[in-house]
């Protein structure tokens, strides 16, 4: 099954009539996206979701009420990863924020962030971008397709690298 995101993501960060929503909106992190902890079990969260998708091998996807443009997938009851077309996850700390502003080329990224993983995209004309943590448990991986932010994941290896997510 492959889990389509729709597009509500806004193109300039900076752009003054979006700047108090950027700055209200949890940021994604190697370890979590706002409450939103990779591996926690399902039943110790306190927020409100509805299931999105069909239980697949023990996978699926929810959406929290209070984060309506994230898909979360859950794997065995263990929320595993996020997926968000949303570049105000991104935070200003956050080596991504230079693709999302468009103050970096790629090929300036790179250069960089050498430590940062590029893969080429699979299905698109693109990349996926893997920035891990120290001991590569957890990752934010960004498809980056036709010079732009397209998909941005965060959550625990493997579950993050997953290309079709749970299919």
């Amino acid at each position: 099954m492959i889990v389509t995101l729709t597009c509500f993501g806004i193109s300039n960060l900076a752009a003054a009539n979006h700047q108090a929503k950027y700055e209200d909106s949890p940021k994604v992190q190697h370890d979590h996206f706002g409450p939103i902890i990779f591996g926690e079990q399902l039943t110790d969260t306190k927020l409100a979701f509805t299931v999105q998708s069909t239980l697949v091998d023990d996978c699926q996807y929810i959406r929290f009420d209070a984060y309506p443009n994230v898909s979360v997938m859950i794997i065995n009851h263990v929320i595993e990863r996020i997926d968000t077309n949303q570049l105000n996850v991104i935070d200003k700390e956050n080596p991504f924020y230079e693709l999302a502003t468009h103050s970096l080329s790629l090929t300036d990224f790179s250069r960089k962030y050498p430590t940062i993983e590029v893969e080429p995209h699979e299905y698109e004309n693109g990349v996926y971008l893997r920035w891990y943590n120290q001991n590569k448990t957890k990752a934010i991986v960004v498809d980056y397709i036709n010079n732009k932010i397209d998909v941005i994941k965060a959550g625990l290896v493997p579950s993050v690298l997953y290309i079709e997510g749970c299919a």
